[in-house]
C-alpha cells in the first residue's frame, strides 16, 4: 500500500475560505484605522498652524488680514509651519480684517475627500463629512 503525501483539494479550499473570511473582517477595520489616522494628522496640522498664526499675532497684535487659499501660500506666510502630508489641503480665512481667523482642512485623498475640519481663534473646532467620525479625536 502506497502512502500519499500532500493536501487534498478540499483542504486547500477550506484554507482559502478561512483566509477570505479573515480578510473580509480585517480590511474594513484597517481602512477605518487609516481614515482615523489621516484625520488625526489633519487635526495636529491645524493645531500647529494655529500656533503659528497666534505667534504671528503676538508679534503684530493682529491676525493676518488677507485670506490664503492654498497650502503653499500658508507655508510661505507662516514659515514655522509645514503639514506632515498632503492628504488634506489647508486654507486661512481672515475674519473682520484681522480681528479673527478660521483655519480649514479639506480632505484630498479618496478616503477623506468629503472630510472638512476647522478651528478658529477661539479654539472652536468643527468636523463634517468624515464618515463615522463626528468630533475631533483626543
Amino acid at each position: 500500500m502506497r502512502k500519499h503525501s500532500g493536501f487534498t483539494l478540499i483542504e486547500v479550499m477550506i484554507v482559502i475560505v478561512i483566509i477570505a473570511i479573515l480578510s473580509a473582517i480585517s480590511l474594513p477595520s484597517y481602512q477605518n484605522y487609516i481614515i482615523k489616522a489621516k484625520i488625526k494628522e489633519a487635526q495636529s496640522n491645524l493645531i500647529g498652524l494655529s500656533l503659528s498664526v497666534e505667534s504671528n499675532y503676538q508679534r503684530q497684535l493682529k491676525y493676518h488680514s488677507k485670506s490664503l487659499d492654498s497650502t503653499e501660500s500658508l507655508k510661505e506666510e507662516f514659515t514655522t509651519w509645514s503639514p506632515s502630508s498632503d492628504s488634506f489641503s489647508y486654507s486661512y480665512q481672515s475674519i473682520v480684517n484681522g480681528k479673527g481667523f478660521k483655519l480649514v482642512a479639506k480632505g484630498k485623498d479618496k478616503n477623506v475627500e468629503d472630510c472638512t475640519l476647522t478651528i478658529n481663534q477661539a479654539n472652536e473646532k468643527t468636523i463634517t463629512g468624515c464618515r463615522s467620525i463626528t468630533s475631533w479625536v483626543n
